[in-house]
């Protein structure tokens, strides 16, 4: 014991700087979850017939529930992006999770995901929500999108309301993340991550069946608990790496990626080309470059007689 004693005489617990009164406070947060509709339809890599969906729910329960014990007063809204908003659940107490989930169940199957989901519209009615009750109950609020993408080009329909959600997102101080499980990432949704200063991660690399990768329901639950846990205070302590800013924008008329287009001035959609007179997105109707009138000196003594003859006289 003396020797115990004499081994941790000199550590001393840190002491506060006279005249430092700064007291941190954790303020509650509201995680607003947005479910692709499209995830019902999908897959298990490697495994023919069964369902994409159980796996994402039973993994993005287990991040719910680490998420709720991390402050009192969390909140979580689960939120699906369909042809309508449908809210499945919110959750505030664990014991609630088997109601949460069966009322997921039910409404998740009756989605109409063959269309695409209107993420745009949903974004926005999350902001509003967060808008609300964040700042009524003083409470933090982010954003998290689980997307079932099959294509980088997805999305492009909605390019000009989610690229306004993003900026009202950062305006608002709201990050938006997203984890994209679907077998292609969207440059559209890593560009409305990085505007509205969130994360975006892809889990693409597992339905190539060569890469060497661990199944994806292996990774689902330990992805969203490594990149997703942290809140934004917690990200600038931690000096979270930014994105890759390699974002080529997407035409609206052909879906292909570009390096340099056009843009429509009112609803900024892209297009390949000049051709089109009307934007297809908001019907603004563009302008075509004239030429510039010549000078009177430029015109030649011949057409200035003409023009001197067609004037009324006096």
């Amino acid at each position: 014991q003396h020797c115990l004693d004499s081994m941790f005489q000199d550590v001393q617990p840190a002491k506060r700087p006279r005249g430092d009164t700064t007291k941190i406070s954790r303020l509650p947060e509201l995680l607003v979850i947005l479910l692709d509709a499209r995830l019902c339809t999908l897959e298990l890599p490697g495994a023919p017939g069964q369902g994409l969906f159980p796996e994402v729910w039973e993994s993005l329960q287990l991040f719910l529930r680490a998420h709720l014990l991390l402050s009192q007063g969390q909140k979580v809204v689960v939120l699906a992006a369909a042809t309508g908003t449908v809210p499945l659940s919110e959750i505030c107490d664990a014991s609630e999770w088997e109601a949460a989930r069966e009322t997921a169940r039910l409404r998740a199957v009756k989605l109409e995901a063959k269309n695409g989901g209107q993420l745009a519209a949903t974004l926005s009615c999350s902001l509003c929500l967060i808008q609300r009750q964040a700042e009524a109950q003083k409470m933090d609020a982010r954003v998290l999108i689980i997307d079932g993408s099959s294509s980088e080009v997805d999305y492009i329909a909605e390019s000009a309301g989610l690229v306004s959600a993003a900026f009202a997102a950062k305006s608002q101080g709201t990050l938006v993340d997203a984890l994209s499980v679907g077998q292609c990432a969207s440059f559209l949704l890593r560009q409305v991550c990085i505007l509205a200063e969130g994360k975006h991660v892809s889990l693409s690399q597992h339905y190539q069946p060569t890469s060497g990768q661990p199944p994806l329901a292996e990774v689902l639950a330990p992805s969203m608990l490594f990149h997703f846990m942290s809140t934004k205070m917690v990200r600038k302590e931690l000096m979270v790496a930014a994105d890759s800013q390699h974002l080529p924008a997407v035409c609206r008329c052909h879906g292909k990626p570009l390096e340099i287009g056009h843009v429509c001035s009112s609803c900024l959609s892209i297009y390949c080309s000049d051709a089109s007179a009307i934007c297809s997105s908001c019907g603004t109707r563009f302008k075509r470059n004239r030429d510039p009138d010549p000078k009177l000196k430029d015109l030649g003594e011949e057409l200035l007689e003409l023009l001197g003859a067609s004037l009324p006289d006096g």
